[in-house]
């Protein structure tokens, strides 16, 4: 772990060499990480450079942590509840009854697992034409919205997707489905992913934007 110091601003940061054109930021566990083509010794004079932009975008990732509050409306996979603290934990029509955050956690994922074990089966089928579904495990994270393991053929999904609508749960699923033939965004990958989720470049604009993190 790196420290940069400059006045009162005070950043611990790490850098991953990639062989990229651009510099990208981003942070993860209130670190900063530096990607791209870069050695440790240009890390502080790039965060110097960068400092404005690189301060928005730390105001930005703690707006995006969810909190949960009590009386409260929130859409999950699509549909709207109204959160209520309880001392125990049950649903009545929309109204959502909870003890504590983990419940509130496990409802989305089950929420999550309805409906993407159903969907990415469909669009497998659609797309691969055969039924050598992958397996399918939910958790939350804060560096991906799902992610595909060749060597396991398995789909991992965030449970944070469940805060989403479903038109953007069905962009990441169709995502992932296509790293099964495709692991890097190569031009076949997207040709795939645009045959299969139209507008799938808006998409994911819109789940940035709209993202927050469960932890």
């Amino acid at each position: 772990m790196n420290t940069y110091i400059l006045n009162n601003i005070k950043l611990n940061y790490e850098f991953i060499y990639k062989k990229t054109k651009y510099i990208h930021f981003k942070f993860i566990n209130n670190v900063l990480i530096i990607s791209g083509p870069i050695r440790k010794n240009d890390c502080e004079r790039i965060i110097s450079e960068n400092i404005d932009t690189i301060l928005k975008l730390y105001k930005r990732t703690l707006n995006r942590v969810f909190r949960l509050e009590d009386n409260k409306t929130y859409n999950i996979v699509g549909d709207s509840y109204t959160v209520h603290f309880s001392n125990e934990n049950k649903i009545v029509e929309n109204q959502l009854y909870i003890k504590d955050y983990p419940s509130f956690i496990i409802f989305i994922a089950n929420k999550l697992r309805d409906y993407c074990d159903y969907v990415t089966k469909l669009y497998y089928k659609s797309i691969f034409n055969d039924e050598n579904y992958p397996s399918i495990i939910y958790k939350i994270t804060k560096t991906y919205s799902g992610q595909y393991n060749k060597k396991k053929h398995q789909i991992t999904y965030n449970i944070g997707l469940g805060l989403q609508e479903p038109i953007l749960i069905d962009y990441v699923i169709v995502h992932e489905l296509c790293h099964i033939k495709y692991m890097d965004h190569q031009d076949g990958f997207h040709k795939l992913l645009e045959e299969n989720y139209p507008n799938a470049s808006k998409a994911s604009k819109q789940l940035k934007e709209r993202w927050v993190n469960l932890c």
